[in-house]
This record gives C-alpha cells, sequence and structure tokens, in this order.
C-alpha cells in the first residue's frame, strides 16, 4: 500500500487521517506536488523520492518471487539533487520486507542491476544508457525534456508549478515490467514516437 510515512514529515498526518487507499494515497502525493513551487529544489526532491520509493508498489518485476530477502536497490546517475531524502527513506523503509539500497552511479558504472535507475538530467549519455538497459528489467525514470522520446519508461515533469508524472508503458514493457493501471490512471500517458523506433 501506498505510505503517508515517505512524504515530507509535514504532509504526514494529512494522509494518516485521510485514510489513504492505493489510488487515493496516489492522488494525495500529486495533490503535494501541487503545491510545490518548482524553484523549491530541497522539496521538489523530497517528492520525487517519495515518488520513487512509491513506483515499488505499483510496478511488477520478472521473477522476484525468489528474492525475498535480497535488497530493492534505486540507482541515481548524474547529477544528485537528492541529499539525504532517498537515504533517509532506505534507512526507515523496506519493500515488503526487502531492504531498499541508493546506489550512487559514476558514468562508468554498469548500471544493470537497479531495480530503478534515476536518470539525472544533467547526464549527456542518456540515449546510450537507457540503450544498453533493453531488456534488463530496469525501471528507468528521468527529468530531461527529451527523457520519454529517448526510450525512458517514466519521467517527471514540471506543470503549474506541480511535478507529475509521464509514462510510457511500452518502454516498461520492453523491459519486461508491468506498470499497473492505477498509477497510469494519475500520470500521463507517453504516446509519441521514439527515437529509432521505426514501428
Amino acid at each position: 500500500m501506498f505510505t503517508a510515512e515517505a512524504l515530507p514529515p509535514r504532509f504526514r498526518s494529512c494522509g494518516a487521517r485521510a485514510g489513504c487507499v492505493l489510488l487515493a494515497g496516489v492522488c494525495l502525493l500529486l495533490a503535494f506536488g501541487a503545491q510545490l513551487r518548482a524553484q523549491s529544489k530541497p522539496m521538489e526532491y523530497q517528492v520525487k523520492a517519495a515518488f520513487l520509493y512509491n513506483f515499488t508498489k505499483f510496478v511488477e518485476w520478472p521473477n522476484e518471487g525468489g528474492n525475498a530477502s535480497s535488497p530493492i536497490v534505486i540507482g541515481i546517475l548524474g547529477e544528485d539533487q537528492f541529499g539525504a531524502a532517498l537515504d533517509n527513506v532506505a534507512r526507515v523503509k523496506t519493500v515488503s520486507g526487502r531492504p531498499i539500497v541508493i546506489r550512487r552511479l559514476k558514468p562508468q558504472d554498469n548500471p544493470r542491476g537497479c531495480h530503478i535507475l534515476f536518470i539525472s538530467g544533467s547526464e549527456r549519455e542518456t540515449s546510450r544508457i537507457l540503450g544498453l538497459l533493453k531488456g534488463d528489467h530496469v525501471l528507468t525514470v528521468g527529468e530531461s525534456t527529451h527523457f520519454m522520446r529517448q526510450g525512458g519508461a517514466i519521467a517527471f515533469f514540471i506543470e503549474n508549478d506541480s511535478v507529475k508524472l509521464e509514462i510510457n508503458p511500452r518502454a516498461a514493457e520492453q523491459n519486461g515490467l508491468k506498470i499497473s493501471s492505477k498509477l497510469l490512471g494519475v500520470a500521463r500517458v507517453f504516446s509519441g514516437s521514439v527515437s529509432g523506433d521505426s514501428r
């Protein structure tokens, strides 16, 4: 279930009083994003960190049944603006009893082995990285303007001072991942073409 504890502390009591169920929880986080000022980077990345954690609740990875004790790995490639937000999540949260590990990657590091890979807007080799990860069961998440056209699965974008989501279900499926219809229901679904894709 989507948990209010993943949100910034000032928002937790609101989520608890609401008694949110799964879909309501997603809408609640989106509502908090709507209060965000785009220039407020610390708060922006707290919201994004909460999203990254909660994606684990709405995405199915293949062959995970036998990995009950192995960690869920969230990688960050490029400039890290999360501060301690993701580390705080990893310290206090688990995913179905599995610990969360945060990996900060350098350009030369192999991003395979991550469950979720966040590619910063500062990364200049996004297309190459996404091509490298095709079929590798990695949920790719980014924030650059052209991330979806480069083949990413989920993109953050700012609209009306709100952190919002755009999702390409096909890109996720190509990596063997299934995104919940509940998450798709509160996101903008990408319908454009991907660079290098002739279909």
